[in-house]
């Protein structure tokens, strides 16, 4: 328990203090007033990006769970849900996310071998907010050697996963370009087809004959 609360507060330091205990993000003072209807109807929108899965607007849907805003309840099993959906679709902010909520136990167990491996991932991504948190854990966690072997270990397997997601994405995506192309071409066949269908039965009038 002493080294875990040591760690966390490792980590706030690393992070510059971003975060509160639960893991809320500070406000920004000099933030806008925005009305409350205005914030839902950013959350619907949001919404509605993330279940048809645009992965910065699910980690957008994870931020506002965990943090209670925009006329959404606090919620930090739904925050870690849409967070992990994201980072399965290799959005970084979402996977520095996810090394948080192992680390302090927001909407799943305390993991701190899942916590190093999501940091670990962010931070071979550039992610700086990811190599602080790796670099707090690291720091407390050398006498924990077969846990930091472990969390490389898992690292390395998010990383294929993430490769693979994006390969099926991209390969999905490429189909469907096809399949639109093939649409399109389908279509302007047909308007032509048509087209010259019409040409032919004007020219079979007889003559004298007033097509419409």
């Amino acid at each position: 328990m002493r080294k875990t609360i040591t760690l966390l507060a490792a980590v706030a330091f690393f992070c510059g203090g971003l975060f509160t205990a639960t893991g809320q993000l500070i406000p920004d003072p000099k933030a806008p007033y925005l009305p409350p209807e205005v914030l839902e109807e950013t959350a619907e929108k949001i919404q509605r990006g993330a279940e048809n899965g645009n992965p910065i607007q699910q980690y957008m849907l994870g931020f506002i769970y965990e943090d209670g805003q925009f006329g959404k309840t606090e919620d930090y099993k739904k925050a870690f849900e849409w967070y992990m959906k994201s980072a399965k679709q290799g959005y970084i902010d979402a996977c520095s996310s996810l090394a948080i909520c192992y680390l302090k136990g927001i909407g799943v167990e305390i993991n701190l071998t899942e916590a190093y491996a999501w940091s670990l991932v962010a931070k071979a991504e550039g992610d700086e907010a990811g190599r602080r948190i790796a670099e707090a854990i690291k720091t407390h966690a050398k006498d924990w050697k077969s846990y930091v072997e472990q969390a490389q270990a898992r690292a390395k397997e998010i990383q294929k996963e993430l490769k693979a997601n994006k390969q099926a994405k991209e390969k999905k995506a490429e189909a469907q370009k096809k399949a639109e192309e093939s649409a399109k071409k389908d279509e302007k066949d047909k308007k032509e087809r048509e087209a010259q269908k019409k040409a032919d039965s004007a020219i079979s009038k007889p003559e004298g004959t007033i097509t419409k």
